[in-house]
């Protein structure tokens, strides 16, 4: 047999006549309460209650003899307390009760309509519920946030920070000395011959040698942990802080040899790590993240035929220095020859399955060597500054072949990348402006994509930046969401109106720590009426995962890959034909 228990309503009265508060007790019951009720008529024994008991509801008198109406609703608020307060009084007149409202008692009963106390009593409980709900639910979302911005910002097995961190900790010390005039050094360390330990002891060994690696390091006093991270398998990078030079960074190498003298040990017995270690200074060996990274990287390699186990970047280490210079003159040669385009790769309404969208993406077809990876040619126009004519051209030919599909009856967003040098650019905003003003395209239909973490350098300028762009009317979206670390503040400060989620966590949903982040950026972006569009949808699995946590837009090879102009709208006509005679079939 089943019992249920009914939680008594428990009512606090502020009333000098208790007769009234018996009243109360009597009406609440007959509306099928169960009341606890106390009656106080004074401010010491009003703020003895509060202080003492919950409360599920506060009704309140106008004045009593040493207490008024406003004093008690302070005195609730003034402990932060959440509790529907009502006014209930005979004698008040409106400007009284009006102001009552205004200060924050949720209703007014007039002792003469005692019949609808019941109803307030009840549509109180539930709005105060609701407000509990959305507290408790914006709870949820921090802390799932916070949980999933440290899958993004942390190596799970280390517990060190990741790449993506250490890159943007490079970058804004990279700014920070810029702007001071000072060096410093990096540090990038392989751990020589890691591949056999996996061989010998399985993934699971190397696995527990890198968390004990973490461990250590994280306990060494000497070692600020933002300034450490772990790159790849076996790499890892030491960022030395401003001021440091070639002498500090051998010093520091020299230390972290010896740090890792001490055997670990796995199945009981030591095993043994050794690094090589390679150096590179800014800004003798590097003006942005990536260079010095990668001139890092290359004396590493250098290091390992180096009795010393490090060395010092030099040019003649990196066999790619000529060849960048080649590669920047013939993309110069490119933006004034027929042999940059732009291909389209489409997006997805998940909920209605039509096409809603695409993203610009630049392709170079080099005459000798045929199709140069983005990859390959875009870091060094972001180096060089010619990023910012390689934008504006994309953005006038993106601009082009909108208002051409808008013409043939096409109506999509179109999502064109632009990088932090662009934001910097004095001039880009007017370029952006003239650009679009000329174009005859909506602007409401054209959207920029900035990476979270260009967002996150130099915020307050960028997001002057940002507010001057959607003034304009362009859609804004942050671009590999997930992969920096905006603060909740920051985020309901920018002016955008869509979050694409990285594609590296949309293409692993299979890891416990993927999936988290985007079931949280698909909340966050909810929260904060934005659209959220997940890339990297790889196939029909990837397709529901990410369906069913409620994302709106996909964007993926198992919808498309980047198309020449002429075959997406090929694609897109196709794609419509089958949607109107699928629609047809089901509502004919």
């Amino acid at each position: 047999m089943n019992h249920s228990v009914v939680q008594p309503l428990r009512v606090l009265s502020v009333e000098d006549e208790p007769d009234f508060t018996e009243l109360a007790r009597r009406i609440l019951e007959r509306e099928g309460f169960a009341v606890i009720i106390e009656r106080v008529a004074a401010r010491p024994d009003l703020e003895r209650a509060l202080d003492q008991t919950t409360w599920d509801i506060v009704l309140s008198d106008q004045s009593m003899p040493g207490l008024t109406l406003l004093e008690a609703l302070h005195a609730v608020q003034a402990r932060g307390l959440d509790v529907p307060f009502i006014l209930v009084s005979g004698h008040i007149g409106e400007d009284a009760a009006v102001e009552a409202m205004r200060e924050g008692a949720h209703d007014y009963v007039p002792k003469t309509s005692l019949a609808r106390l019941g109803v307030a009593v009840r549509r109180a409980l539930n709005d105060a519920a609701d407000r509990a709900a959305l507290r408790q639910r914006e709870r949820d979302l921090k802390s799932l946030l916070a949980e999933a911005q440290r899958a993004a910002n942390f190596d799970a097995i280390t517990g060190l920070p990741n790449r993506s961190s250490f890159l943007r900790k490079l970058g804004e010390q990279i700014h920070e000395s810029a702007a001071e005039g000072s060096t410093f050094a990096l540090l990038y360390a392989d751990l020589d011959r890691f591949r056999e330990i996996n061989d010998a002891f399985g993934h699971e060994g190397g696995d527990a040698v890198l968390r004990e690696l973490g461990v250590r390091i994280a306990a060494e006093g000497s070692v600020t942990l933002e300034r450490v991270a772990r790159l790849g398998v076996d790499d890892f990078a030491f960022l030395l802080p401003p001021g440091s030079g070639a002498d500090d960074a051998r010093r520091a190498a020299e230390d972290g040899i010896r740090f890792l003298r001490e055997p670990f040990t796995l199945s009981e017995q030591p095993v043994h790590l050794s690094a090589s270690i390679g150096i590179a200074a800014f800004p003798e060996h590097g003006l942005s993240a990536e260079e010095l990274l990668r001139h890092a990287e290359a004396a590493m390699f250098a290091a390992k035929q180096s009795q010393t186990r490090y060395a010092v970047y030099g040019a003649a280490l990196d066999a790619h220095s000529q060849q960048k210079i080649a590669l920047l003159g013939d993309l110069r040669r490119a933006l004034e020859t027929d042999e940059l385009t732009l291909h389209y790769q489409p997006q997805v309404d998940f909920r209605t399955n039509r096409l809603v969208g695409a993203e610009a993406l630049l392709r170079w077809r080099h005459p000798e060597r045929g199709m140069v990876p983005p990859l390959e040619f875009i870091p060094v126009a972001e180096e060089t500054g010619l990023i910012q004519q390689l934008t504006r051209w994309v953005l006038k030919r993106a601009l082009q072949q909108q208002c051409a599909w808008q013409r043939a009856g096409l109506e999509l967003r179109l999502a064109v990348n632009v990088s932090m040098r662009n934001l910097r650019d004095p001039e880009f905003l007017m370029v952006v402006d003239a650009l679009v003003g000329t174009s005859g395209v909506d602007s409401a239909s054209i959207t920029l994509e900035v990476t979270e973490a260009a967002m996150m350098l130099e915020a307050a300028r960028t997001l002057d930046v940002l507010r001057r762009i959607r003034a304009l009317g362009v859609n804004i979206a942050i671009d590999d969401f997930g992969t920096g670390y905006s603060s909740l503040a920051y985020l309901s400060r920018l002016p955008v109106n869509e979050v694409k989620i990285d594609r590296s966590f949309v293409m692993d949903l299979t890891t416990p720590g993927s999936r988290a982040i985007v079931r949280a950026v698909i909340d966050l972006g909810k929260a904060f009426g934005l659209r959220v569009v997940a890339e990297g949808v790889k196939d029909e699995a990837t397709w529901k995962q990410v369906q069913e946590l409620g994302c709106d837009i996909a964007q993926g090879y198992h919808l498309s890959e980047p198309l020449a102009a002429a075959d997406f709208t090929t694609w897109a006509t196709e794609r419509t034909d089958r949607s109107t005679h699928a629609r047809r079939a089901v509502w004919p």
